[in-house]
């Protein structure tokens, strides 16, 4: 079984793909006071489970609402259930349950299925909006079916790069934020990479990174560190004891970002250890749950270049260090919580004058 989790985002962001949501408020009254509150259906934090089946994946949404009675602080909670099985059709009834509050009406929930990529379409109407990118449709223009790679990258870019998307990362970038996406386009097509620059570095010195600065850094991008306390407030609502504030020290500290900009971030991993996966995911982990990011990007070795051929004497490359087989299987277990990633691989025919054994 497969879990999900994001916010239901509402405005320019729109994701391909297909499924059920709430398309009314719910309204509910305070179990304790009576006050009347309204759940807005775009604040939900949705869940969303998977499993295989008979007649194809079934999938299980769920959708929690929490707030305060402004009158009387009761924590008021309702969480709304759906399944969707087989795909496409709901199974049974929505289920709406209620915590500190009860629902008003006899229906106060309703749920439709959706199929985001009508909306793509219909949303999206600006040709020019990302300039280098194909449109954003999952046919071509002879009607073909496409892969969603191939509906968002262009084909010289697919040749040269192993490209993984997780959690609607490409879809997400390019049209949520079509300048920042043009930027790792410009990068993709743009940064030549040569046999001799890999021989003058060295085994562990990276000849990625100054490149990509030279495009990046002009247009905003910026190496990120982020740190902080985390602060609570303990409220007592009961007895003699007063409220209490609680502090934690460096709660956050120390995830370093190559490039961040307007809630992107891109991490380059040429050739170090691959348990710097590790880090990266938490650091990006961590952007994403305190919503400092919308998604992440991550480029290292592509599988064919897990090693070098030996009779260029790079032996320091191995199956040890950074490279594609290594970060796809830390992605494939969700070891970067639900933050969006794509995950791009730098595959031999991007090297200039790269000759195998």
């Amino acid at each position: 079984m497969h879990l999900h989790r994001g916010r239901i985002t509402t405005g320019k962001v729109f994701l391909i793909g297909s499924g059920f949501e709430i398309t009314t408020d719910i309204r509910v009254r305070c179990s304790k006071c009576g006050k009347i509150h309204v759940f807005e259906k775009e604040s939900a934090f949705q869940d969303t489970w998977d499993e295989e089946a008979d007649m194809g994946i079934r999938t299980e949404y769920s959708y929690r609402f929490e707030s305060e009675c402004i009158r009387c602080g009761t924590t008021l909670k309702c969480t709304v259930f759906v399944s969707e099985y087989p795909p496409g059709s709901m199974e049974g009834s929505p289920f709406l349950e209620c915590n500190g509050c009860e629902a008003i009406g006899p229906d106060p929930v309703k749920v439709e299925y959706f199929d985001n990529a009508t909306r793509i379409n219909s949303h999206n109407t600006d040709s020019d909006a990302c300039p280098g990118a194909l449109p954003l449709s999952m046919t071509n223009e002879r009607g073909e079916k496409m892969d969603i790679l191939e509906s968002i990258f262009s084909k010289e870019i697919l040749e040269k790069y192993e490209i993984y998307n997780y959690y609607h990362a490409a879809e997400i970038l390019s049209m949520a934020y079509p300048e920042e996406f043009k930027d790792l386009l410009d990068v993709l097509n743009g940064v030549h990479i040569s046999i001799d620059d890999l021989l003058t570095a060295g085994g562990n010195e990276s000849p990625i990174p100054p490149k990509y600065k030279e495009i990046l850094f002009p247009r905003g991008w910026a190496e990120t560190r982020v740190h902080g306390d985390l602060n609570l407030q303990l409220d007592i609502r009961s007895g003699e004891t007063s409220s209490q504030e609680i502090k934690l020290s460096d709660y956050i500290n120390g995830y370093n970002i190559d490039f961040f900009k307007n809630k992107i971030a891109i991490d380059t991993e040429w050739n170090s250890k691959d348990q710097t996966f590790d880090r990266d995911l938490m650091a990006f982990r961590t952007y994403y749950e305190f919503g400092i990011i919308s998604a992440g990007v991550i480029i290292t070795r592509g599988t064919d270049l897990k090693s070098f051929p030996k009779h260029y004497g790079l032996s320091k490359y191995g199956a040890s260090t950074t490279w594609m087989g290594k970060l796809k299987y830390r992605l494939d277990s969700r070891r970067s919580g639900g933050c969006p990633m794509l995950a791009i691989g730098i595959t031999s025919k991007c090297i200039e004058g790269f000759e195998p054994d």
